[in-house]
């Protein structure tokens, strides 16, 4: 896979990351330092996963920049990529310091919900004790590829199951994991078609057609993440949501929506300009060689005998350069002839 599209599928893994925490649907990272955080005094932040970062509105740049990051002692080193340094921070419980002096304060995470159907152990309970064994074995899987195929078989196998729209989360994680847009993208359409306004679904599906729409210029592309960005903006703030979360969620995320519909716009704009363009006609054919006459029967040499008359010798030789008439005789002289006429009749030729 490019490096471009490398550094766009960890972008959506962290994206999926920033979403889940602005939307509680999963538990935070067992790390101490993942979460989501902002610059005091400023509209910046940065969310860390258990091994990535994700920087979100730098200054100067409309698009997200991603990398992985390492901690050694209390100094986190965020790298775009392997060598490209982003951002050294000295880590001090929930704030994190960068080089300048400037404080990224974390955010407090928003209470989860308890998952559908659980018990006091936080197992998920499902009636069926195969419907449950079979959750239990996929959802464990440790090898990202073997765990997405676990989860599909598990879909199909329990299209109605309590958890559908979890096992569809969990796999929109693992295909990111297994860097396959392709299928971040399937398991999010499933997602909004059980859960039509999921900010993560939509978020994701908006990112991948836009990046596709950029590549193809292809219309129906464009057009469905501009309507996918459309019902994105429209989603009203949950009441359990303060207007400070919102706004960071918000925040984050409007300016994608509005480049996607920009982008539909501008692809639409392309085209019916195209189709407006006068046509120009194709140059006509080339008109057929005509086939060359064909050459002349051979002609046989003009003869001359005796007995001929005048206008017989003047019809095959031409006229002669010169006539001498002496009585009955004629004489006509050609370049390279002498025809002696008798009465009109040809006598001799020398």
């Amino acid at each position: 896979m490019k490096q471009s599209q490398w550094f766009r599928l960890i972008g959506l893994a962290v994206i999926t990351l920033t979403v889940s925490l602005a939307m509680a649907a999963q538990s935070v990272s067992a790390s101490s330092v993942a979460g989501a955080y902002t610059k005091e005094g400023t509209n910046i932040h940065l969310f860390l996963g258990t091994s990535f970062g994700f920087i979100l509105h730098t200054p100067g740049e409309h698009r997200p920049r991603t990398g992985n990051y390492t901690i050694d002692g209390n100094t986190l080193t965020l790298t775009e990529g392997r060598d490209v340094q982003l951002m050294l921070l000295t880590v001090q419980g929930d704030k994190l310091y960068d080089q300048d002096g400037n404080a990224w304060v974390k955010a407090a995470p928003a209470p989860a919900p308890a998952p559908p159907q659980t018990q006091a152990s936080n197992q998920i309970t499902i009636k069926d004790p195969a419907e449950f064994n079979a959750y239990q074995s996929a959802s464990t899987q440790s090898d990202p590829a073997a765990k997405a195929a676990a989860l599909e078989s598990f879909l199909q196998a329990y299209p109605q199951s309590v958890v559908e729209g979890t096992v569809l989360n969990t796999l929109i994680d693992t295909y990111q994991q297994l860097r396959d847009v392709d299928k971040v993208l399937s398991a999010a359409s499933r997602l909004l078609q059980t859960d039509p306004n999921n900010i993560k679904a939509i978020l994701l599906s908006v990112l991948i057609k836009k990046d596709q729409c950029a590549k193809t210029r292809d219309a129906q592309t464009c057009d469905d993440a501009a309507a996918l960005a459309q019902r994105g903006l429209s989603i009203p703030k949950p009441a359990d949501r303060s207007d400070a979360d919102w706004q960071k969620l918000t925040g984050g995320i409007y300016p994608t929506y509005r480049a996607a519909i920009a982008l539909d716009d501008t692809v639409a704009k392309a085209s019916r300009a195209a189709a407006a363009a006068p046509v120009t006609p194709p140059p006509p054919a080339p008109m057929p060689e005509i086939a060359p006459p064909p050459p002349p029967a051979d002609t046989p040499p003009p003869t001359i005998a005796l007995g001929q008359t005048t206008d017989q010798v003047t019809a095959a030789f031409g006229q002669p350069q010169k006539i001498v008439k002496l009585g009955v005789k004629q004489i006509f002289y050609y370049k390279d002839m002498k025809v002696t006429f008798t009465n009109g009749k040809v006598s001799n030729v020398e």
